[in-house]
């Protein structure tokens, strides 16, 4: 026990030796010549092309220069930073001015293990829209729990949990759908070239993946983590405002819901193509389907999310603040902006350490070569059935722990995965369903996750009740029972799939 406290480090400190740890080993890396070579497949032609990837050494002149000139830079770009901040600002406001206890008051009636439920099952379909679920979700989350008298603890890590674990799951058909579907169409048409791959082709499986584990997810933090954090203070967030006011609730939700509802009136409008001035001009030109206008990787909608979403939150707030009384001023209003911005100093802290790793990290190559030599094994053993499922399922999970973008690893994996899995009866689908459940498990154990440093800090700024911080360590802690059993619900998923042969989406099977 002794020991364990004497090295339990800082969030700081683990993310600045993770970062020496990484410089060195490309160091080392670089004179034993660590390379790898990977088949990648042209979008634009079908044809293979082989990527040589070598380890970039930082143990050097070089790197030293990239260390020092990128290291503002890499905080800049840094997409949790801007995300984060943007939320922080909309959450702020509809919690000081009132509209947020006005609105979910009443939830006070409702089984709690119901909460947990809709709360887990709204973070893992918030990958819908990108990563909003990090900043906007898991803040909203620990104010829900607060509010019904829980430690909010529990809200941040049901949340994380469920962004992270239910990450390959949702009840709809995604951008995550369709940029996979792009590689599984190309690695199929290597074997047969008729083969075409669809988005919707894993629908029926992931539906019934956000299912179960919103269920098991629910269990988990009712028997496990709540009974473990203990009680906490709860305060009511009104009484937090500068002066006792005469509040008009039926005024407030009056004016924010007409300004909600104009707000999503104007956003509709930009978002469909109805051929009037300005109608349509968040999507995507260049592309063809109206799903990849909308939430594609250069649609304009997807990469202001984070803002529409602030928007959402930030303009009702505001309304209902002027309706209500709660705010009178623009004093008020720069306030209830402020109010939630007032721990983020140690946030941003820790935000650039994290920045500097993540950035270091892939600048050496190292996540892409251990990534490859996944590959290859996967490759080199020729396994086939069951025992193929079950090594793409754990070099994915492997894998995630060194890359966190899914497309990327898929891009590397299928040339490989589909075609021995076509040539072992298993259609392509089904592959694209075994790696996105394998690569689910350890999202949220990774220190690679760029939104991990978000939920260290959220509970931090909610365990300060404990007098210690939690350290990284701990913050995995909190995590992996999540990670093990949404491991094993996945995975008797695609077993219970494989041998039954139920569809996984519309007319797709797992077997050809």
């Amino acid at each position: 026990m002794k020991l364990r406290k004497r090295f339990a480090l800082e969030p700081v400190t683990v993310f600045i030796l993770l970062t020496a740890l990484t410089i060195i080993i490309s160091g080392i890396g670089h004179l034993l010549n660590w390379q790898a070579t990977y088949t990648s497949i042209n979008i634009a032609t079908g044809a293979t092309e082989t990527v040589l990837v070598t380890v970039e050494n930082l143990f050097s002149v070089s790197g030293l220069r990239y260390i020092i000139s990128n290291a503002v830079p890499n905080f800049a770009s840094f997409a949790p930073l801007a995300t984060l901040i943007i939320a922080f600002m909309g959450i702020g406001v509809i919690e000081k001015s009132g509209l947020f206890h006005t609105l979910f008051g009443n939830i006070k009636e409702a089984p709690v293990k119901l909460i947990t439920f809709i709360i887990i099952l709204l973070s893992i379909l918030s990958s819908l829209f990108g990563e909003i679920g990090f900043v906007l979700l898991m803040p909203l989350s620990a104010l829900i729990f607060m509010l019904i008298g829980r430690n909010p603890v529990a809200g941040v890590i049901a949340s994380f949990a469920g962004i992270t674990g239910g990450a390959g799951a949702n009840l709809f058909v995604s951008s995550l759908d369709m940029n996979l579907a792009v590689f599984t169409d190309l690695a199929a048409k290597l074997i047969d070239p008729a083969y075409t791959v669809n988005a919707n082709s894993n629908w029926f499986f992931i539906i019934t993946a956000t299912l179960l584990l919103s269920i098991v997810g629910t269990f988990i933090t009712e028997k496990w983590i709540v009974p473990r954090l203990g009680e906490y203070k709860v305060y009511d967030i009104i009484e937090d405002l500068n002066e006792k006011r005469e509040i008009n609730e039926k005024r407030g939700l009056f004016f924010a819901g007409l300004s909600a509802l104009v707000f999503l009136s104007f956003i509709l409008y930009l978002i469909i193509p109805l051929g009037l001035p300005g109608s349509g001009i968040l999507l995507n030109p260049g592309e063809t389907n109206y799903l990849d206008q909308l939430l594609g990787f250069n649609s304009y909608f997807n990469q202001g999310i984070p803002f529409i979403f602030a928007l959402l939150l930030l303009i009702p707030g505001l309304f209902y603040g002027i309706g209500s009384g709660t705010i009178r001023n623009d004093k008020d209003f720069s306030g209830a902006i402020n109010s939630a911005m007032k721990d983020i100093s140690k946030i941003l802290i820790l935000m650039f350490f994290v920045a500097q790793f993540i950035a270091v990290f892939k600048e050496t190559n190292i996540g892409t070569l251990i990534n490859v030599a996944l590959v290859n094994l996967i490759e080199a053993t020729q396994f086939q059935g069951l025992a193929l499922v079950f090594l793409v399922f754990f070099v994915a999970l492997i894998g995630n722990l060194f890359i966190t973008s899914t497309t990327t690893k898929w891009m590397m994996m299928a040339p490989v995965i589909v075609p021995l899995g076509m040539m072992s009866n298993i259609t392509p689908e089904y592959m694209q369903a075994v790696f996105r459940a394998g690569d689910s498990i350890t999202n949220g154990v990774t220190p690679l996750l760029a939104y991990f440093v978000v939920f260290i800090a959220l509970v931090n700024k909610y365990n300060s009740l404990a007098k210690k911080p939690v350290t990284y360590m701990k913050a995995i802690r909190m995590i992996y029972p999540y990670a093990i059993c949404f491991g094993i619900v996945w995975l008797i998923l695609l077993i219970a799939w494989f041998i039954i042969g139920l569809p996984i989406g519309p007319n797709v099977y797992p077997l050809m």
